[in-house]
C-alpha cells in the first residue's frame, strides 16, 4: 500500500511532477548543449520552475546539473578553440568575445599565470666564496671537537 498524499495547510494536496530517470537525463543533456535552463526544460515538456524546484530538493540531480553546466563550458571552449584554429567563425565577433568573458568568469576570473623569470644563477666567484665559507665552518667544528 502507498501512503496517502500529504495535505498542506491550505487544504490542497501537494502536487509535484514526477521526473523519470530518462527525463532527468534528457534535461541534463539539453542543458549541457544549450546552457539554457528554460530551453532544456521545455525540450522535455517541463516548466523551468519545475526544474529549479527539483534542483533545490534533489542533491543528486543538483550535482548532475552542475556537471552538465561544466560540460557546457567545456563544449563552449572546444568550439572557440576550433574557430580559432580553423580561422572560421560561426558566431559574430561580439558573441565570441562574450563567450571568452564567460569562460574567464567560470574559471574564477583568473588570468593565466605569468611565466616567472628564470632564477639568477650565481657567478663562479659567489659559488667559490660559499664553498670556502662552508669549508671554514667545518674546520672550525673539527677544531672545536678536538679540544673536548
Amino acid at each position: 500500500m502507498t501512503d496517502p498524499p500529504t495535505v498542506p495547510a491550505s487544504g490542497r494536496a501537494a502536487r509535484r511532477p514526477r521526473w523519470s530517470k530518462a527525463m532527468k537525463g534528457a534535461f541534463l543533456d539539453h542543458l549541457a548543449a544549450s546552457g539554457d535552463v528554460a530551453q532544456a526544460a521545455r525540450a522535455i515538456g517541463r516548466a523551468p520552475l519545475q526544474a529549479y524546484a527539483l534542483y533545490r530538493r534533489d542533491a543528486r540531480f543538483r550535482a548532475d546539473w552542475q556537471e552538465a553546466v561544466a560540460a557546457g563550458y567545456q563544449l563552449l571552449e572546444i568550439r572557440l578553440i576550433g574557430q580559432a584554429l580553423t580561422g572560421g567563425s560561426d558566431a559574430p565577433a561580439p558573441a565570441a568575445q562574450f563567450a571568452l568573458q564567460l569562460l574567464q568568469l567560470q574559471r574564477g576570473g583568473a588570468k593565466p599565470p605569468r611565466a616567472k623569470p628564470p632564477p639568477r644563477l650565481p657567478t663562479p666567484e659567489e659559488t667559490d666564496a660559499a664553498i670556502l665559507k662552508k669549508l671554514a665552518a667545518i674546520e672550525r667544528r673539527k677544531a672545536g671537537g678536538a679540544k673536548c
